[in-house]
């Protein structure tokens, strides 16, 4: 059962996005696995990192977590199997070794959200090292909650900051 939904999860990563993903790259090490697709609306691809969540720690409704480079070295973005309300007001916490409360904007059709660049700061600096995140999401109406394995973030961080600066 662990592998169908681990086989959801991905899907639903890859079903995020309102285009094709044109190429997935092979997998990093630790379930990390990078992506590069265009951009859909033209211009630079998008490229980004992303890890499907623990399932036996994980709500069903929880898919995983996507780093994408932005104009700041990245964004990091919750997905979702079943979307939240197309104008719900998110709270998402992180919890790990530090722990982190931002207000955070869910994108269109309802199954990403988005974090501040505060939460990418935590990624960078006391979640690198660190063996999982906790997150739990609150719309007020819905309440999601996921963990996230992060064995292998240093590296993928760092393929994925290499791939930003050359794009």
């Amino acid at each position: 059962m662990t592998g169908l939904l681990s086989g959801l999860a991905a899907a639903a990563l890859e079903s995020a996005f309102s285009f094709e993903l044109a190429q997935l790259n092979a997998p990093l090490s630790f379930g990390w696995r990078f992506v590069r697709t265009p951009h859909p609306q033209g211009g630079k691809e998008i490229i980004g990192i992303m890890h499907t969540a623990e399932m036996t720690k994980s709500d069903s409704d929880f898919a995983g977590i996507w780093l994408r480079c932005a104009e700041k070295p990245f964004e990091v973005l919750i997905i979702l199997v079943r979307p939240l309300p197309p104008a719900a007001k998110a709270e998402v916490t992180l919890s790990g070794p530090s722990t982190g409360r931002f207000a955070a904007t869910v994108l269109p059709p309802g199954t990403s959200v988005l974090l501040p660049d505060a939460a990418a700061q935590l990624f960078k600096g006391p979640l690198r090292g660190a063996s999982a995140v906790s997150i739990s999401i609150n719309s007020g109406t819905d309440h999601v909650k996921g963990e996230i394995s992060l064995a292998g973030l240093g590296e993928a961080l760092d393929r994925l900051a290499t791939a930003c600066i050359s794009r």
